[in-house]
């Protein structure tokens, strides 16, 4: 049932799609992949609570789920529940440091709450596990212009252009720090 779920997402099903999903929790109530992956599709088909409730059911069978907590803590920041988002996105990178949705998650909060010290770390650990990652590059040099580092996060784009040279937002915050810096040692018109 999952399979078939899956394809007919991929071929824009989404209805018939979640009726598969549904049908898959209905035969088997502990499958904790069905409830996910339920909540995934009712959250891309515009229905957050019903898509909240799959979630929270996949965690009540598995409370370790990183990917769940996740995906719960990505849905309750875009309806505003910012506190239990955060304290999810943490419980999701503590389980599974390597969780790139985790960690790109709380590294956005914690950006967000105007605490670059603390999303650095988590950026940086993205940048690790993909050096490819252009919005993790964009991060760790957001967050180090905070910081008043404005020589490291020129750098920090750079690098992250040589790895993604259609970055825009590199190529935007790179030339940002090149034509109006506070530090004008690093100016370059």
């Amino acid at each position: 049932r999952l399979g078939l779920a899956e394809g007919l997402m991929l071929d824009g099903k989404t209805g018939l799609a979640m009726e598969q999903y549904e049908h898959a929790v209905r035969l088997r109530p502990d499958w904790v992949d069905a409830h996910t992956m339920l909540g995934s599709a009712l959250r891309d088909a515009g229905h957050p609570e019903r898509a909240e409730a799959a979630y929270r059911r996949a965690l009540e069978l598995a409370p370790d789920n990183a990917v769940t907590m996740a995906n719960l803590a990505g849905l309750l920041e875009k309806r505003r529940s910012l506190p239990e988002a955060l304290s999810l996105y943490q419980r999701a990178v503590e389980i599974d440091p390597s969780l790139v949705e985790g960690r790109m998650g709380l590294a956005q909060m914690y950006l967000g709450y105007s605490r670059p010290q603390d999303a650095l770390p988590h950026f940086q650990a993205l940048v690790k596990l993909r050096g490819d990652f252009a919005p993790a590059r964009l991060g760790v040099a957001t967050c180090l212009e905070l910081l008043g580092r404005e020589k490291d996060a020129l750098v920090e784009c750079e690098e992250g252009l040589t790895h993604s040279p259609g970055a825009v937002g590199l190529l935007l915050m790179s030339a940002r720090l090149r034509l109006a810096p506070s530090d004008v040692s690093l100016r370059d018109w």
